[in-house]
């Protein structure tokens, strides 16, 4: 490597040593260039002496400033001479470092979603199946007095369902399935009325701090979902100070420009609210960030945590229309940076409260058609209303739930319908069977949905929902409320 010495550089290649190019003649390579990039270089030059043939396209990783991992493209190329002598060698090389960070992005963004659409496939199956568990278990419940020894063992049973349900949910919500209802909220205030929980999260040794912004802008996201965000990465920030530390939750205004979008593969221009959620903790290396927000994936021993926390935060952030950033270090703690993009609507001005006691009116002939693919679903459902003494009529799709509708000559005063079911969706099926049948309120039911359209018109005075997993007093509840509205 010393023998081999520059006779011409240009201006790029000195300024990677912060040298004008003149000073670089005759400067070995590992003068010029830094050491593990001359290395290469070194070691593609041997290969092009000994075969006389170029050395294209090598990609070579190498420290950057301030510790950033910089990413090239080497070229290397004889010189011939007639008759083959070797005169000299030529070097070239091409800084790809943004590119690289692009391409790995991209890799990340795909297999994200493609995880995602498993998840999410997973889910749906499995909240009709908690679906009937949880029912069939209630009912059972209902007619079971605690002093029968199956009482406490049921109570079992349903305990299991409902740590499942919430496993389902936290997948939908990394796959960005979940159905949410979104709202005009402050971020400012979900921060504060979270204080309280986050308080009995946090071990005594750790010191909070809230650094609430004035001015923040309103978001446009299910208050849920953004509660959620908020208390996994706590949970997450308390579990990296076993023995201590500060955390510090900080919310302020982000505008994004045009440059800075472009140079992001999951960031568009705009004005944002950022929510930093920082720690002292135990820090995180480069391959265990580069891994954080892939469900199932932890740190954690067995027992100690599902590894869909941070997916969970991932997939919700993403749902909003939002994105993440993180930075660690080992020892020294982690941060997190939400940024939820700004919403300029103005929130609705809501109807002061009502505090009358409300009765429940339905009349035992009140008819009821449900619409839902899947059978044991349908049949618990069917059952549950049935034992509320309401008349139930079932359909398991679009096209049979029509044809009740044309032949059935009495009112249906309710219409319960799964939204995502094969053929006819269950906003189609409603669009079409409030013409032959007007006087029907609308009630729908899903765990999972791929189109956010699917909901927008929830708030319809003659429309409602109900997300699965549902208990038997949620969709009894449900039901009572739909058949008494106007």
């Amino acid at each position: 490597g010393e023998d081999l010495r520059c006779l011409r550089a240009n201006r790029a290649l000195a300024a990677i040593r912060g040298l004008d190019p003149e000073s670089l003649y005759l400067a070995s390579l590992h003068d010029a260039l830094p050491k593990a990039l001359a290395d290469a270089v070194t070691r593609q030059l041997a290969l092009v002496v000994q075969t006389r043939q170029p050395r294209l396209d090598v990609r070579v990783e190498s420290p950057g400033p301030g510790g950033r991992p910089s990413s090239w493209v080497v070229n290397c190329y004889p010189v011939l001479a007639t008759g083959d002598e070797l005169l000299g060698l030529g070097v070239m090389l091409l800084d790809v470092t943004d590119r690289s960070e692009l391409e790995e992005q991209i890799r990340q963004s795909q297999k994200m979603e493609a995880i995602g659409r498993l998840a999410g496939g997973v889910a749906h199956d499995f909240n009709n199946l908690l679906t009937v568990i949880r029912s069939y278990c209630d009912l059972v419940l209902l007619e079971t007095v605690e002093s029968d020894p199956r009482h406490e063992e049921l109570v079992e049973i349903r305990s299991a369902a409902e740590r499942a349900a919430a496993l389902a949910r936290q997948l939908l919500a990394f796959s960005r399935k979940q159905v949410f209802v979104p709202k005009i909220i402050d971020v400012n205030d979900i921060v504060a009325g979270l204080e309280s929980m986050v308080s009995r999260v946090l071990p005594d040794a750790v010191t909070r701090e809230l650094r609430l912004g004035s001015g923040i802008g309103r978001v446009k996201a299910d208050p849920g979902h953004v509660e959620q965000v908020l208390l996994n990465l706590v949970i997450n920030a308390a579990d990296a100070m076993p023995r201590g530390g500060y955390l510090t939750i900080s919310t302020k205004n982000v505008s994004v420009s045009a440059d800075e979008a472009d140079r992001q593969t999951d960031a568009a221009a705009g004005e944002y609210v950022m929510v930093s959620v920082s720690d002292t903790g135990t820090g995180m290396d480069d391959a265990t960030m580069r891994r954080v927000f892939e469900p199932f994936f932890t740190t954690k021993p067995p027992g100690k945590g599902t590894g869909l926390g941070l997916s969970t935060v991932y997939g919700i952030v993403k749902l909003i229309g939002g994105y993440v950033r993180v930075s660690s270090e080992l020892g020294r703690g982690t941060t997190f940076r939400i940024y939820f993009p700004q919403s300029f609507d103005e929130p609705p001005v809501l109807p002061r409260p009502s505090f009358g006691v409300a009765t429940v009116t339905a009349a035992e002939s009140s008819n009821v058609l449900i619409v839902e693919d899947e059978n044991a679903v349908r049949t618990t459902l069917s059952r549950i209303l049935q034992r509320q003494g309401l008349a139930v009529l079932e359909a398991a799709h679009g096209g049979e739930a029509m044809r009740i509708a044309r032949e059935h000559t009495q009112p249906i005063h309710l219409v319960i319908s799964d939204i995502m079911m094969p053929g006819m969706n269950g906003r189609e099926f409603v669009e079409r069977f409030s013409v032959v049948h007007p006087e029907s309120r609308v009630l729908f039911m899903s765990g999972y949905t791929d189109n956010d359209a699917m909901i927008r018109d929830l708030a319809d005075k003659r429309q409602d929902f109900i997300e699965k997993p549902f208990t038997v007093e949620q969709i009894t509840r449900k039901v009572h409320e739909a058949l008494e509205r106007e």
